[in-house]
């Protein structure tokens, strides 16, 4: 356990309230306080930057011919702790000498907190103002738009992870997760990001904005927490058309048809007959679908030996479709009704609503519990529909994903694989895989799977958003 303070971050002057409002480790300092601040307002590290505080002034500048204030001191090593040391006191942090954009930091309290928490926004209140637009006399009087608490924390934690856990530059870092190439280009030191991630931070980037200028940051907030409730934005039933060739509703529409009649009845183990997995097999086991590679060399003829078919029946039988016992899958009213009136855009959708609350994605590879990659679904599905209309490696879309939820690059891989060095690869493998596969079957992403599921490599996988998964987002 560790201590930590939350700060009360407050734009001076301004005509709308500009705060934030930070959960920080006591033990930083005002060097890396500097950038929390700045990825939490929003501005982009372009100018100078100090602290005031009852010690004096602190700065990162070292050019002894551009120093605006008598007698400065290294923020770097000025513990936070010490500038802030009780509930209530309070520093000036001032950013760009020229704008005066002055930032009064107060401690708002202590708290014991996991020692290996990351640094959290709690609160954003009032739209950053624009860089170089003249300091708070030129700020509009009211602003509409609204800071995206989520695209914060991922910015956040990103630059944790480049920084403290990998030891990279602080100002490249920083451009890093703005995806600001031409600050990356004018900093110094090795290349850290290869072209096809910075790509990915890029396109993240603007793939962030796009939405804002459609959603509004609020509205794609609470979509990503209440993905099928919450309006206007929410993972809506598609059309039937798009719905009929998705290969999870060809593996399962002949099930719930046939269960309008009469049961299934299970087989004494409580699996499939073997001709109902022979069919969900075949519907399943297409060169659109990822599981063609892993389940090519499975024979169907049980149930627990083909990954999919079970997956694809256990997401049937947790979907309010359907009622599971051990002896049969009975259909519901809610069901039969669908059915009746072929409602298949609406089946689609209870199956989906499955997938993404209760069904157990660590079933399709590696069987561990991995509830951050189910939890994250709908910010990977507002990412496929608003991506341009072309292939994109897997990996790529992993990198955005993860910089959303960096947690993710810590659920869990099977014990088999465990080894001690076990590094991001492996867990972007089997992340990748799952994706790949569920989002296959529902016919969101499609690719081509290669002809032998052991080499399997993420990088070589090229995705595209069918336009079924663009159909899923409601305005």
């Amino acid at each position: 356990m560790a201590k930590y303070i939350t700060l009360n971050i407050h734009l001076e002057d301004a005509p709308y309230q500009v705060s934030r409002q930070l959960l920080v480790p006591a033990k930083i300092d005002l060097y890396r306080l500097h950038y929390y601040i700045q990825l939490a307002m929003g501005w982009t590290n372009s100018h100078l930057h100090m602290f005031k505080t009852a010690a004096g002034f602190f700065s990162n500048n070292d050019d002894p011919f551009d120093d605006p204030f008598d007698n400065e001191q290294p923020e770097i090593g000025a513990k936070l702790v010490a500038q802030l040391p009780r509930k209530g006191d309070s520093l000036l942090y001032v950013y760009d000498f020229g704008d005066d954009w002055r930032h009064t930091v107060t401690h708002g309290g202590s708290s014991i907190q996991p020692r290996h928490s990351s640094v959290k926004i709690i609160e954003a209140v009032g739209a950053c103002p624009t860089e170089d637009s003249g300091g708070v006399a030129h700020m509009p009087e009211r602003s509409s738009n609204k800071p995206n608490l989520a695209q914060i924390q991922q910015r956040l934690d990103q630059f944790i992870e480049l920084t403290e856990q990998q030891a990279h530059d602080h100002d490249r870092a920083f451009a890093f997760v703005m995806g600001d190439q031409e600050a990356l280009d004018e900093t110094d030191g090795e290349d850290f990001l290869d072209e096809e991630a910075l790509a990915a931070q890029i396109l993240l980037q603007q793939i962030i904005a796009n939405m804002d200028a459609q959603q509004r940051y609020q509205h794609v907030n609470e979509f990503i927490n209440k993905p099928f409730t919450h309006p206007p934005m929410h993972l809506a039933p598609p059309p039937n058309e798009l719905v009929a060739e998705a290969p999870i509703m060809k593996a399962l529409l002949p099930l719930l048809q046939t269960m309008c009649d009469k049961p299934i009845k299970l087989t004494a183990a409580g699996y499939l007959p073997v001709a109902w997995v022979k069919h969900m097999w075949t519907e399943l086991n297409s060169p659109d679908t990822p599981c063609i590679g892993k389940q090519q060399y499975e024979v169907p003829n049980s149930e627990s030996k083909v990954t999919m078919v079970a997956a694809a029946r256990h997401i049937m039988a947790q979907s309010s479709l359907v009622k599971a016992n051990k002896t049969s899958l009975t259909i519901t009213a809610k069901g039969k009704k669908l059915v009746a009136s072929q409602a298949l855009g609406e089946i689609y959708h209870e199956l989906l609503k499955a997938c993404l609350t209760t069904f157990h994605w660590g079933f399709v590879f590696g069987d561990q519990v991995c509830p951050l990659q189910r939890a994250v679904a709908p910010s990977v599905l507002a990412i496929s529909h608003y991506l341009p209309q072309h292939e994109f490696p897997v990996n790529m879309l992993y990198d955005m994903t993860s910089t959303l939820i960096p947690a993710l690059n810590e659920e869990p891989i099977p014990a088999s694989a465990w080894r001690d060095d076990s590094d991001h690869s492996e867990r972007q493998f089997y992340f990748a895989y799952r994706y790949l596969t569920l989002f296959g079957i529902f016919g969101i992403w499609q690719h081509q799977a290669t002809n032998d599921y052991r080499r399997f490599d993420t990088q070589a996988y090229q995705v595209t958003v069918t336009d079924l998964g663009r159909s899923l987002l409601a305005p």
